[in-house]
């Protein structure tokens, strides 16, 4: 079929849009959505959404699965992220090593990005979490190595 050139940024955007388009649906089955009303519903709806747009595509990149490493449950904040490959984002307000925990709203509908902070080997989690907006924030991926050193994938090529 092809290929096609993306990056991180461009999935969780088209993450983002999926989730809005969803909002009239979730509520005409009056499933809450909103970060203080969402239970299981959405977040499985949300999980599902992220696995099949932004991590289905990283792994037909190439990307994901290798050295017995995973990303984390979509939505799940965790303390050890030395077992996993992490969704970094980065921002102009802070240099700090952020990992991407979900999508939340602040003014418009998931327009925030829950995140993690990391220690320096980017492993553990420090302090408490952290949101920025959105259309501040780019992303990239951070895969572990067995060897303990991580490398950065910004540019990804999905084989289709």
């Amino acid at each position: 079929m092809g290929t096609w050139h993306t990056d991180p940024t461009e999935l969780v955007s088209i993450f983002r849009r999926a989730l809005v388009a969803l909002i009239p649906v979730a509520e005409a089955a009056r499933i809450p959505w909103r970060d203080a009303d969402a239970y299981d519903d959405w977040d499985e709806i949300a999980r599902v959404l992220f696995n099949q747009i932004v991590l289905r595509s990283l792994e037909w990149a190439g990307v994901g699965k290798e050295d017995g490493f995973t990303f984390p449950e979509y939505g799940m904040y965790l303390e050890d992220y030395s077992s996993h490959h992490v969704i970094g984002v980065r921002t102009q307000q802070t240099h700090e090593r952020l990992a991407v925990v979900a999508l939340t709203t602040d003014h418009d509908a998931f327009d925030t990005v829950a995140c993690r902070r990391l220690d320096a080997q980017g492993s553990l989690a420090v302090g408490e979490p952290l949101s920025v907006a959105l259309a501040d924030a780019t992303f990239y991926v951070e895969r572990r190595g067995k060897d303990g050193l991580n490398a950065v994938t910004e540019a990804l090529v999905v084989e289709l």
